[in-house]
């Protein structure tokens, strides 16, 4: 080298500098632990009955190898550039970068943390796919929710305290070398500095990939304990995060293939679902054709109203919480008709729901309603096949038709009429961040059903944050619990929430009620979009959190039949149930479901992340045994490729 100074000096200041963000490393692992620890205690509520220490201790210790790969990638940057310019004799450089690079790493820290927070708070996880809800949700809604639910202005104060003082003391904490540090710099004989420059390195690979054995930490490491909870929390919320936008990614891109279709591609899975017929078919839409039975127990029905309950859950339905009368009304058109218990909801969101019982075809991750080949009706399309019967099809929101672009995604699968929250008569005073209150939904759509034959999908509204509605003033207020849940009610869902249940529940019943006087040949489905993330407690069982349920009610149509069924079932399911309430024999449709009145229903349904029997549920893909796992694969990869890449089938 032309410069005066030694090998031994540029390593002495490139080491200094190391040193420096090895000091960032450590205070960031303590801050991720702090935060982890923090979550676990502030949550403490949700975990299962015979946690222990030892549940903490694993997953607290497998939580520290994703801390390690957060904490290393953020630390990557200025370890690399303080070195370079340490080497260049530019340590002031160095310092000043790292300075700029502390606080922005603690302000995005923070901010992060604070927003994973409440996203476990609601999702009881941490930050998977309904991040992008942000992009494609109604993000002026959004923000009027969290205004309305969170203390905003003290959370921003905490915030802004976070910011300045773990900056603040980061930056202070990371402009020095320390004792040991500046030894280790002075170093002088060449075999000791390059052992430690080989322990920086090796260092740097075990951080980056949270281990040093055959591959490194991944997602699925996270479930080392028996708890969910505490499962939920073991991933560092930047990883969480990454694994979201990895998942988008993946299920939305129609050039990657999803897991499911890895092993045999698309041929393979139609073989799974379909036997041979797959090997000759020449389409896919060709293995989705069905043929009504003709097997109608009654007159076709004048007018058809599938209603999607906004968080509509089973579990106020069942023995158990009746008490409570939080939804009466459907109870009381269940026991009049056909009433199906092991339903499980498409999604575990409105729109995923929503957008799969419109296109019929199952939620595999991908957002339905902004892909280019849902400008366009598939063959499965709701619409479609009922317009085909002779109903003019027409869709009814409480909310405003821009949100998740729903208005024009109708239009796109088929739909004659639309609907929403700023077309309501009534709705001007009415409507709120979300929609319109029910009864002024229903009222709207009682008003516009004449004798021409109608299909109506309905999504209602109430339900939902922030829970607005002057309930006491509406007649439906909740002042206590029933005596014999008051030991299950631990107070953390305020129970004028569950009114707003009651409320919804009401003016549905109100609307059957006067839809039928008029009209007795109409037929009713009634479902809802997912369960409501809420529960008199947060211990709800796997069946409680994630049925729904479907009612089938009307009187002419289905001959008076009624019951209980325990067909397993899901959102897929509901258009060919009622298409063989309605056709005639050889009429013929596309779906992805099966006729849940018919003998040969599936002996399971898949949706969401579980998988119901008729006697269980268990979590999808985890708890299925090898035939339900393969079939829900073949399954799912089918609907990917239909959405994603049309109809032709050659890979």
């Amino acid at each position: 080298m032309r410069s005066n100074l030694s090998t031994a000096d540029v390593w002495g200041r490139a080491a200094r500098q190391a040193g420096r963000d090895a000091r960032l490393w450590l205070a960031l692992m303590v801050l991720f632990t702090l935060y982890r620890g923090g979550l676990l205690w502030w949550f403490r509520a949700g975990l299962e009955p015979g946690w222990g220490a030892r549940e903490v201790a694993l997953g607290c210790g497998r939580g520290f190898f994703y801390d390690v790969i957060a904490a290393t990638l953020l630390v990557l940057p200025s370890l690399s550039t303080g070195v370079l310019l340490a080497v260049w004799r530019r340590e002031r450089w160095a310092a000043g970068f790292r300075r700029c690079w502390v606080w922005g790493v603690v302000t995005v820290s923070v901010t992060l943390a604070l927003l994973n927070g409440g996203f476990f708070r609601e999702y009881h996880e941490q930050f998977n796919q309904w991040v992008f809800g942000l992009i494609y949700d109604d993000r002026a809604a959004i923000l009027k929710t969290v205004w309305r639910d969170y203390p905003v202005l003290w959370l921003g104060l905490c915030w802004a305290v976070a910011v300045g003082v773990i900056g603040a003391g980061l930056a202070r904490f990371t402009a020095r070398t320390g004792g040991l540090v500046a030894r280790l710099a002075g170093a002088r004989a060449r075999w000791w500095r390059a052992a430690l420059t080989l322990a920086l390195a090796v260092a740097v690979v075990f951080g980056a990939r949270g281990s040093l054995g055959r591959r490194p930490m991944q997602r699925k490491d996270a479930a080392v304990t028996r708890s969910r909870l505490i499962n939920a929390l073991v991933p560092n919320f930047y990883l969480a995060l990454k694994y979201a936008i990895a998942d988008h990614r993946r299920q939305s891109d129609p050039r990657r293939l999803p897991d499911w279709l890895r092993d045999g591609g698309i041929r393979g899975a139609l073989t799974v679902l379909y036997g041979e017929r797959a090997r000759t078919a020449p389409d896919l839409d060709a293995l989705l054709a069905r043929t009504a039975d003709g097997q109608r127990r009654g007159p076709a029905p004048r007018h058809i109203f599938l209603i999607v309950l906004e968080s509509g859950d089973l579990w106020p339905l069942l023995p158990p919480y009746a008490e409570l009368g939080l939804m009466n009304e459907t109870r009381r058109l269940a026991d009049r008709g056909w009433f199906f218990s092991r339903v499980v909801s498409a999604g575990a969101g409105t729109m995923p729901s929503l957008a799969a019982i419109i296109t019929g075809l199952p939620h595999t991750g991908a957002a339905q309603n902004y892909q280019p080949l849902s400008r366009r009706p598939f063959p499965t399309s709701l619409a479609t096949t009922f317009k085909r019967l002779g109903y003019r099809t027409r869709l009814y929101y409480g909310g405003l038709l821009s949100w998740q672009r729903l208005g024009a995604f109708a239009v796109e699968q088929g739909f004659d009429e639309v609907r929403g929250g700023g077309d309501l008569a009534g709705a001007d005073d009415a409507l709120g961040e979300w929609g319109v209150p029910d009864g002024v939904l229903f009222d709207d759509l009682a008003a516009r059903t004449g004798d021409a034959p109608t299909f109506t999908l309905v999504l209602t509204t109430s339900y939902h944050p922030p829970y607005s509605l002057d309930v006491a003033r509406l007649g439906v207020a909740i002042d206590a619990v029933p005596a014999a849940l008051s030991g299950a009610y631990d107070g953390r869902v305020p129970l004028r929430e569950f009114a707003h249940l009651r409320y919804a529940d009401r003016e549905l019943g109100r609307f059957v009620a006067q839809v039928e006087r008029a009209y007795p040949d109409s037929l009713f489905a009634i479902t809802g979009d997912h369960w409501s993330r809420r529960f008199l407690n947060q211990h709800p069982s796997l069946y409680e959190s994630r049925a729904v349920p479907l009612v089938l009610y009307g009187p002419l149509t289905l001959g008076g039949a009624g019951g209980e069924r325990l067909t397993p079932g899901s959102h897929l399911d509901i258009a060919p149930t009622l298409v063989n309430l309605v056709a005639e024999r050889g009429f013929t449709y596309h779906t992805f479901g099966h006729d849940l009145l018919s003998p040969a229903a599936p002996p399971f349904a898949l949706g969401a992340d579980v998988l119901f029997t008729a006697d269980e549920v268990v979590l999808f893909p985890a708890g299925a045994d090898a035939e339900q796992a393969r079939f829900g694969r073949a399954w799912l990869g089918a609907a990917w490729w239909r959405l994603l890449r049309g109809g032709g089938i050659d890979d």
